[in-house]
Order: C-alpha cells, then structure tokens, then sequence
C-alpha cells in the first residue's frame, strides 16, 4: 500500500466531504491572505490526521519553505545571482535526506519528509520560474498553500505555481451533471486502487523481493512483470484519479497525468502518457536546458550525442528521484538508454524519408499492434530493475 491510501479511507471522505462544503464558501466570504493562511492548517490537518505525516516534521518543512520563499524572492528582486546556489541546498538537503530514509541512517533520515520528493519539484519549478521571469507578484501564503495541498502532497499530479495560481481563484462551478462527474471519477479510482490492483498484486513481482533470480523460473519472472506494469498503472492512476476528482469537488483543476501509456507505440510516446505531470518538468526544467547547455558550452558535439547525454543524465536523475539505490539508478539508465535509441532510430527513418522525398508517417495496422507491444515489454522488462535491488540478480 502506498503513501496514498489515506485517498481511500472513508473517515477521509467523510471529513472531506464537510470540508468541501466549507469550502467553496470560504474561499467567496474571506479575504484572499486569510484563506491561504487557512488552506495551509487543512492541508496539515489532513496530512497529520489521515496521512501519518509528522505535526513535528510539517512544521519544521513549513519554516524551511518560508526560508526559500523569502530568499527567493530577494533574489528575484535584486536581480542577481543567487537561484542555484539556493537550489543547490535545496537539493543536497533532500538528497541526504533520501540517502538516509533508504539506508535507514536516523541521522539523515529525519531530512526526507512524506511527500519530499514532489516538495522538491515544486520549489525546483518555482524558482526557475520566478528566474526567468514567468512569475510576477509571487504571494508568501499561497506559495506555501501550493506546497501543501493535500490532495496532491504525497503522489500529486503537480500543478506549476501559476497553475494552482488560477486553480485555487478561478474555481470550476459544482452543479449536479459536474458532482456526477466527479464522483464518478473518483469511483473509477478507487475500483481501479481498491480492486483490480488488488486482485492482481499477488501475481506481481512484489512477492518476489525476498528471493533470489536463481530461485525464480524466468518465465514466471516476466509473467509477474507484466502483472506488475498492470499493477503499477492501476494504483498510480486510480490514485491520481481519486484526486482529480477530489480536485474537482472543491472546485480546483488538477491537470491530467496518465493518458493510456500502455498504447504507446514507442518510448517516447510512453512518457509522454506516463506520469505527465512530471514528464513535463523533466522535459521543459532538466533536459531542454541541459541539451542547450551542452550545445553551448561543447560545440563539438552532434545533436545526436547531445540528446543521448541529455536522455541519459536526466534519466539517472529520474532514477534517484524514485529511490537512492542502485537499482533506481539502473532504471534510469535503461529509459535513457531506450531514448536515445529510439531517438537515433526516428532520425534515421526521417532522413530516409527525406532522400525519398516521402512524409513520415506514423505506424498503423499490424505495425502498429507489433510497436505498441514492443514498447509494453520494454517497460515491463524496466520494472525489473525498478523493484529488484542489485544483489536480487546475485542471489
């Protein structure tokens, strides 16, 4: 079970459900500033009462997210350096705290928060936004109000700041067609978290872990495989439903995040439908800078290489977001790996396609079928490495 199955708790709804009432209320009768302030205390609530979060731990992440705010903004004001240096310490706190929380060392530990890792990319997007300009008028309350929503705090999906900006204050109306909407939203999560998850998860690669590979048949290891990306799928987007239809109730928009992954017919074409909402930080915060920053400073480079360092630096980076060991490290490299190839293999048809003066088309049909199924297995294959740690292939 994950750090989400607060989501599907009915004491949660239930107080869920009065305080949406209150709500939409709130928001319309106080000012501006006080129902941030108040945002903030129902979002720890929630968090301490039905997610196990620490009163404790909240309240020291409160005060170093008010240390990055305010830091921030001066930097931005002053227009001078500054940012990464200030990501940097962000970065490193919530490095050791990762390190520690998966090698069990008490001392680091205490650093990593629940919801740690999307608290990173928040403050990561935040940042660069108010650096580059994209942000104006950035608010104290509702920066910390956007850390701390509940819904999204422990699995998301992320909104950007100037997302949740016009979310929290354009809210969508709540009549009957659109609370049928939602709770039916909602329903198909919770069948697709509480039921078919779990139903199936006794067949996946989880009851595994405490074997070793030579103890294992290789059939039934890629059988349970392809269970564990059903598995995956379903727990990852029923939550991420679960909360879009919450989102939905209160009337905040919460963007998309799976859209049928297991369709796609290539690897980029998969993450571009898997964990959208953090695909997208990935692609427009780490590797469209790191491929431009690259070009400039290496200009040796072809744009194939730098895109296949790029893939593979911001996949090793993906890798450890999930988890500090090594096999999350392996992960990464495999998807980088498997884009850059891809990437070397579209290039390739489209300059053939060029010397025949022929469009590109996509595949249809049969070929279709064959590259959809092809990429499943890629990332069924990729789970592997994702729930298995190094010395598993060694036992």
């Amino acid at each position: 079970m994950t750090d989400s199955a607060f989501l599907i708790a009915g004491a949660f709804w239930v107080v869920f459900l009065a305080w949406a009432a209150l709500d939409r209320s709130a928001v319309e009768m106080l000012p501006r500033r006080v129902y941030h302030a108040l945002l903030i205390l129902v979002s720890a609530a929630f968090l301490v009462g039905f997610a196990g979060a620490s009163a404790a731990a909240l309240a020291g992440l409160l005060v170093a997210l008010c240390f990055v705010y305010a830091a921030s903004v001066r930097f931005a004001t002053s227009r001078g350096g500054g940012f990464a240096p200030l990501l940097g310490v962000v970065g490193v706190v919530w490095s050791l705290g990762k390190i520690g929380s998966s090698l069990d060392i008490g001392s680091l530990s205490w650093l990593f928060v629940l919801g740690g890792s999307f608290m990173l990319v928040k403050i990561w997007t935040f940042l660069k936004d108010l650096h580059d300009g994209r942000l104006e008028d950035p608010e104290p309350l509702l920066f910390l109000a956007y850390c701390f929503f509940f819904p999204c705090f422990v699995s998301g999906p992320m909104h950007y700041y100037g997302e949740f900006r016009v979310a929290l204050h354009e809210r969508t109306p709540l009549d009957g067609r659109a609370a049928v909407d939602h709770g039916f939203r909602i329903l198909h999560g919770l069948i697709k978290v509480v039921v078919l998850s779990t139903m199936l998860r006794p067949f996946s690669l989880e009851v595994l872990e405490d074997l070793g590979f030579s103890q294992v048949d290789g059939l039934e290891l890629a059988g349970r495989a392809v269970v564990y990306s059903l598995v995956l799928y379903l727990d990852f987007s029923g939550y991420s439903d679960i909360v879009i239809g919450a989102g939905g109730i209160l009337g905040v928009r919460v963007p998309e995040n799976f859209r049928l992954p297991y369709l796609a017919s290539n690897i980029r074409d998969f993450w571009q439908r898997w964990h959208i909402t953090f695909t997208r930080v990935l692609t427009q915060y780490l590797f469209v800078p790191l491929t431009r920053s690259l070009q400039g400073r290496i200009r040796d480079l072809s744009p194939r290489v730098t895109a296949s360092l790029g893939y593979l630096i911001t996949f090793l980076f993906c890798g450890f977001w999930h988890g500090s060991t090594l096999n999350f490290l392996a992960w990464g490299i495999f998807h980088g790996g498997g884009l850059s190839v891809y990437d070397a293999y579209r290039s390739r048809l489209m300059r053939l396609a060029r010397e025949r003066r022929q469009p590109l088309r996509p595949a249809t049909g049969l070929t279709r079928i064959v590259a959809v199924c092809a990429t499943f297995l890629f990332v069924s294959a990729s789970w592997l490495l994702f729930v298995f740690p190094l010395d598993f292939w060694m036992r």
